[in-house]
């Protein structure tokens, strides 16, 4: 987390250095057509009144590519050793050293695959959506998303598929709300915020019941 300002300022850095730097305004320069990763588009202007609303929104490729490393980590946890080896060392470090898993290295790895998709899930939002970086003062909170996603999944690979489709329809329906009937998008954060916190009432009263059994016990 200590590292998230590190990399925000070099991003803000790599934005304004040289030939990416948009000097009216502060914001790298657009991407090439030929770059972005868009699909559907023609079906914007169609004249069936649904498929013209559903895809008014830009879609795309970044969806498909999601779906695929989904199930692909699904698989290196599931189906690989070294999957075995990630889940034992999240789930109890002290014990995977003492089955004679090097910690170290696969917290390590872990952090490495973790930054290769939230890598890709930046281009993503460049190529398919934003189409240039901007310079930023804080942090937009993708990875707090990422977090409420993944909580909601019950940190299950497949099922964040669902969990990231259910959140992405709340946020686009806030923006339309608020459009529409003038509702605070607040309304829509607190809304968020609800569901995660009864997700994690059960563990947090699993912990807190747990303790409750120690003292017991010494008791």
């Amino acid at each position: 987390i200590m590292l998230n300002w590190i990399a925000l300022y070099f991003s803000n850095l790599v934005v304004t250095f040289g030939k990416f730097y948009n000097e009216t305004g502060q914001t790298s320069k657009v991407i090439q057509s030929t770059a972005s990763i868009k699909i559907f588009q023609g079906l914007k202007e169609s004249s069936i009144p649904f498929v013209k609303d559903f895809f008014s929104a830009d879609i795309n490729f970044g969806i498909i590519l999601a779906i695929i490393l989904a199930f692909l980590v699904y698989y290196l946890l599931n189906r690989t050793s070294k999957g075995y080896e990630l889940k034992a060392v999240g789930l109890n470090p002290n014990a995977a050293e003492f089955g004679g898993i090097n910690v170290g290295s696969n917290l390590i790895l872990s952090m490495g695959l973790s930054g290769a998709l939230c890598s890709i899930a930046g281009a993503v939002k460049v190529l398919g959506f934003a189409g240039n970086v901007a310079r930023l003062t804080v942090a937009e909170g993708n990875g707090f998303d990422a977090m409420s996603v993944a909580l909601l999944a019950n940190s299950h690979p497949i099922g964040s598929i669902f969990s990231g489709f259910f959140f992405s329809v709340i946020k686009r329906g806030g923006f339309r709300v608020q459009q529409l009937l003038g509702v605070p998008y607040e309304i829509v954060q607190i809304i968020i915020g609800i569901i995660v916190l009864f997700i994690s009432m059960p563990l947090v009263i699993k912990i807190i019941s747990s303790k409750f059994k120690r003292v017991g016990g010494k008791k």
